[in-house]
Formats: C-alpha cells, sequence, structure tokens
C-alpha cells in the first residue's frame, strides 16, 4: 500500500525539511505530501537518510543528498521519552487489540479479559477508535473490516 511508514528518523526529517517541528496530523500530512509512488523505496531511503545522515544533534548537511530540500536542519525537536511499557496505555490498547482479534467484545468483556478496570478500557477503547483503530457496533467492539 502506498502509505508512509513515519517512525522517529522520518518524523526528524520531515521536520528539518518543512522549517517546523511536527506531530500528529501535521506529520501525517507532510508524509503524505512527500510521499511519490514507490512508498516502500521512500520509506526505507528516508529512514536510512535519518538514521545516517540527519541525525538529531549533529547532521551531517555537508553530504546529504537532498540538502536543498532542508529548510532548516536545527528546527527538529525530538520527542518527549516514552513511559516504561508494563502497566502503560500503551499495553492496555496491545492487550485490546490482541483480544479483539478473536471477535467483537464488549467493554465488560474486554475488562475482564485484560484484568483491568472498565473506565481505563472505555479510555483506551475511545483512543483506538478515534485512530481508526477499532469500530463500535451498540455495546461492541471490533477490529475494521
Amino acid at each position: 500500500e502506498r502509505v508512509a511508514a513515519v517512525d522517529t528518523n522520518v518524523r526528524r526529517v520531515l521536520a528539518r525539511w518543512e522549517g517546523r517541528p511536527l506531530d500528529g496530523a501535521e506529520l501525517r500530512g507532510a508524509a503524505d505530501a512527500h510521499l511519490p509512488d514507490d512508498a516502500a523505496t521512500w520509506n526505507q531511503a528516508v529512514m536510512e537518510l535519518g538514521a545516517v545522515v540527519c541525525r538529531p544533534t549533529s547532521p551531517r548537511c555537508a553530504v546529504c543528498p537532498v540538502t536543498s530540500w532542508c529548510a532548516d536542519p536545527t528546527v527538529y525537536v525530538a520527542p518527549p521519552r516514552q513511559a516504561p511499557f508494563e502497566g502503560s496505555d500503551r499495553q492496555v490498547r496491545g492487550g485490546i487489540v490482541r483480544t479483539l482479534c478473536s471477535g467483537p467484545r464488549t467493554v465488560d468483556e474486554l475488562a475482564a479479559v485484560l484484568d483491568e478496570e472498565p473506565t481505563r478500557v472505555t479510555a483506551n477503547l475511545t483512543a483506538l477508535t478515534n485512530d481508526g483503530l477499532v469500530v463500535r457496533s451498540g455495546r461492541r467492539y471490533a477490529l475494521p473490516g
């Protein structure tokens, strides 16, 4: 599929190309705007560019093959460090998705399987639904498709 794989390296490269910090919908929009038909090659090339040349603290602009595209090599702002995975909302969301692989479930069913409070499951289901990773039908949640 023609989809940009936005990792931390791609985020840094795009922020420097655009000349401003990017996050969320702005980051996705910038990635989509630059993405050619050959998405796989572009994804690999930009990830490699970010890892080897367009580094976080010491970009190697003198050897960059696309330096003319760069609006500002100093603009990059590193994302905040993630909290530990154990006990995190990321862990809960992963558990929800894993559980929904076997079929639709209600909040209470998910809470029981995950041994989590229903309010925490509901909050994470809302985030997953907003991201398009989960769909709701009545009281049940499922994976799309």
